[in-house]
């Protein structure tokens, strides 16, 4: 599969399944240091969505008013040269004047992250990377990488949910975490913020994997949680959480992120060829709460953490490419470039090699058949054919 991919594809595919087994990797080994570094860019990756974003509404909003008036000073843009290394950056007056604004409530989220009410607000920022997030990825990848991409991460995430705790007995990643063996000291339950939980002391003390430990904080003494996660349902009963051990439940950014670029490329598809009612947008969505609902009750069921991309990726891509199979546009499905390839008329650039080498041969075939008809011919050498006038057209 890989050798059929192009230099540019290739190196997107793997830059984009490098960055978070790096990310893994260190988190893994040196979780206590590289958890701080994590926390930063993320505040720092919020506080900018969120001024792209306010940018871009106030842009939406006026822009009526940039065609028929003056251009509000709020847009005027301004550019800096920042030299040969990173080139020019643009900036709007009102990103300027929005950035402090911004900065304060990725501030004010670092202050209070572990806050009783701090989930709410976690979850309006990841809202907000994970909408910049897809925005970015989805207009550099095509349908087949977002389908390479969505099986490696698939596997990727099953081996650190179900393999990982087989390396340390249960407790998953380094074996530095608590597991029935390797109970946590009394240092580290009073350094961990999540420790002091009763519900969450007893998962904690059955293990788990690496993943896992990442997303609840157990991975390291220091107790900080990366904020990767989604949380719903805060703080229950404790009799109520019979079955999930946990006072909340958590959905990675990750389960949404991959799902979404698909989704987004299946809606780009389907209004680049006018489909109507969005067949391959509304089967992917489809596929996606399918599988969603099929990880919750599983893990209902089983009362254990399960990596959401082993149900949500085989649903999408089943019912994405089942579509593709209804509408008989399985090749057209696969090897479409979105958006690069998008023409004036709304078409795509979607031949592949063997399709132009058929339209060459055909066209070689054409030539033949002409300059033999043109020798044939006396008249020929004086004026042209009509097939030759066509393709000279």
């Amino acid at each position: 599969m890989l050798a059929r991919l192009g230099g540019t594809q290739r190196y997107s595919l793997l830059f984009a399944l490098a960055i978070p087994i790096t990310i893994l990797l260190l988190l893994n080994f040196a979780y206590d240091y590289f958890v701080w570094l994590m926390l930063v860019l993320y505040g720092y990756s919020v506080s900018s969505s969120l001024v792209y974003y306010i940018n871009r509404i106030y842009l939406a909003c006026v822009k009526a008013k940039l065609e028929t008036g003056p251009r509000p000073w709020l847009a005027t843009t301004v550019e800096f040269d920042l030299g040969k290394c990173c080139g020019k950056i643009s900036y709007t007056y009102l990103e300027f004047i929005v950035y402090p604004f911004c900065l304060a409530v990725a501030v004010i989220w670092f202050v209070f992250r572990n806050a009783h009410w701090a989930f709410i607000l976690t979850n309006i920022l990841n809202v907000v990377l994970v909408l910049r997030v897809i925005e970015s990825l989805a207009m550099a990848l095509r349908i087949k990488i977002a389908t390479i991409i969505l099986i490696c991460f698939l596997v990727y995430d099953v081996f650190f949910v179900f393999i990982t705790p087989l390396f340390s007995g249960g407790g998953g990643g380094s074996g530095s975490g608590p597991s029935p063996t390797n109970p946590p000291s009394t240092e580290a339950s009073t350094l961990n913020r999540v420790r002091r939980d009763t519900v969450m002391d007893y998962y904690v003390e059955r293990g788990g994997s690496f993943m896992e430990r990442v997303a609840l904080g157990t991975a390291g003494l220091s107790g900080e949680i990366i904020p990767i996660v989604f949380k719903v349902m805060p703080y229950p009963p404790a009799e109520s959480v019979s079955t999930c051990l946990l006072p909340y439940s958590i959905l990675g950014l990750g389960d949404v992120i991959m799902p979404a670029i698909l989704i987004s490329l299946n809606l780009f598809f389907d209004l680049a060829w006018k489909n109507r009612f969005y067949p391959y947008f509304v089967s992917s969505m489809i596929g996606y709460l399918l599988g969603l609902g099929a990880c919750a009750g599983v893990l209902f069921a089983t009362g254990s953490g399960q990596p959401a991309l082993l149900y949500i990726v085989p649903l999408i891509l089943l019912t994405s490419y089942l579509c593709a199979a209804i509408k008989r546009e399985l090749k057209l499905y696969f090897h479409t470039s979105l958006p690069d390839d998008y023409r004036e008329n709304n078409r795509f650039d979607v031949e592949s090699s063997d399709q132009q080498a058929v339209l060459s041969d055909q066209q070689n075939e054409a030539a033949v058949v002409d300059s033999s008809a043109n020798q044939n011919d006396p008249s020929s050498a004086k004026t042209p054919s009509a097939s030759n006038s066509a393709s000279a057209l």
